[in-house]
């Protein structure tokens, strides 16, 4: 994360999706250490959301 001003701290993930698109996402915290743990966190659930997103392209592939 990096410091956006004094008391908050900005935490940003891009990952790229099945569909080949960057989708930013971003987080906000007080502390270094919360901006740190919230981003991680989100990785995790974006991390889980491609997977899914994966699992209906194959599937949609292979009912056509």
């Amino acid at each position: 994360g990096s410091p956006v001003n004094d008391r908050r701290w900005e935490g940003r993930d891009s990952p790229i999706w099945p569909d080949g698109k960057k989708h930013p996402r971003n987080v906000y915290a007080h502390s270094k250490e919360e901006c740190e743990r919230l981003l991680a966190e989100m990785i995790q659930e974006v991390k889980a959301e491609i997977a899914a997103e994966k699992e209906l392209l194959n599937l949609s592939k292979q009912a056509g």
